[in-house]
């Protein structure tokens, strides 16, 4: 199956969601599930993205350190894959002889600092060092975010599955009990038993559903989504990792002898998010003004107070050496934050479910009940 057929099937699940729970059936529960499962496919697009991103950066940086070609590589990752147009028109203006940092610039390929700062320097012995040093904070953040991942994932599974059985009983089997309590002639009495079970049921399943939606800023890239109480508490891995990414390059420009100034100015160039770019403008300002670069990173938010209490007169090996440390420590707390956050909410939202499932079933076994006792 090629990857526009896949799109098609999952553009026309999306489309048959949205007309069952928003057009058929409107309801918020139904509009928050939608929300949910199409903030989950565009989030596994992402992390499609994500993975391509992180192989180009590796292939570049590789071909930096063997002095291969990079055109080559860009041509390749051109042929396939959701940086084929990016790297199409990045590897056209390699042939033409620009320089490789413009280059991705200017054709938005999500370049990583480090490998910018890998293609400007010459210096082998931090390439070499870099190249070590990336593998390890990517592997460890995707490893810690991937049972997270998982459980919300499940839950998400269940709640849909839960809302559509539901929603099929009700649509389908409630108006035939309603026609034989009808011809029958009997009281509403027991209606009640319903009221009482469903109502329970779909504020529990919305609960459910509304921490789901609050989880996608934790899990999904923050660049979408930049929460400051998220970065402030260090809730997303991805977040920390990108926050990794940059101090890893700030530290291999540093041991390169390239200006520190110089390796916040190349940042915001490539940057392809927004915030990020105003934020490495700002910081090279301020270093323009006179201020030291660990007062310019901390003031736009990169390092922390304490952090940059260390960075203040560090020689520039120990410099890069913190900045590295920052980064990977970061990653660290983000997935001790969320394997506590996500054990705590994960029984929750479990017990949620089974509450929903429970009250449900009460209501309508609870009426069929009284219905038979009544007409016996």
């Amino acid at each position: 199956m090629n990857l526009k057929s896949k799109f098609t099937i999952a553009a026309v699940f999306l489309f048959l969601l949205i007309a069952i729970f928003v057009f058929a059936i409107p309801s918020l529960i139904g509009f928050l599930l939608t929300c949910l499962i199409i903030a989950a496919a565009y989030d596994l697009f992402m992390r499609r993205q994500r993975l391509a991103t992180r192989s180009l950066n590796l292939a570049l940086r590789a071909a930096c350190h063997r002095k291969a070609s990079i055109s080559k590589i860009a041509t390749a990752f051109a042929r396939y894959g959701p940086l084929r147009g990016p790297c199409y028109e990045y590897a056209r203006r390699l042939t033409v002889g620009e320089d490789p940092v413009h280059a991705a610039a200017a054709s938005r390929v999500p370049l990583q600092l480090g490998t910018a700062v890998a293609m400007s320097t010459t210096s082998q012995a931090a390439q070499v060092e870099s190249q070590d040093d990336v593998d390890q904070p990517y592997s460890s953040a995707g490893s810690s975010a991937l049972p997270a991942y998982s459980q919300i994932l499940y839950l998400t599974m269940a709640a849909t599955i839960t809302c559509v059985v539901l929603t099929f009983v009700t649509v389908s089997i409630l108006p035939i009990i309603e026609q034989m309590i009808q011809e029958f002639g009997v009281t509403m009495e027991p209606y009640e038993w319903l009221i009482v079970g469903t109502t329970p049921t779909w504020i529990a399943i919305t609960v459910m559903v509304l921490i789901l939606l609050m989880m996608i800023p934790i899990l999904a890239r923050t660049d979408h989504f930049t929460i400051p109480i998220l970065n402030a508490f260090r809730l997303s891995p991805l977040a920390a990792q990108s926050r990794a990414d940059i101090l890893e390059g700030l530290a291999d420009a540093t041991e390169a002898g390239m200006p520190l100034s110089r390796a916040i100015e190349i940042a915001g160039q490539i940057s392809l998010n927004s915030n990020q770019r105003w934020s490495f403008q700002n910081a090279s300002h301020l270093i323009q003004q006179g201020a030291s670069a660990a007062d310019a990173l901390y003031q736009n938010g990169w390092i922390n107070g304490e952090e940059v209490i260390w960075l203040r007169d560090a020689p520039p090996l120990r410099f890069a050496q913190l900045l590295r440390h920052f980064g990977r420590q970061g990653i660290r707390d983000a997935q001790a934050n969320l394997q506590w956050l996500m054990g705590i909410l994960f029984p929750m939202m479990v017990v949620l479910l089974g509450i929903a499932v429970l009250s449900y079933a009460y209501g309508f076994l609870g009426t069929i009940m009284q219905l038979i006792t009544l007409l016996a």
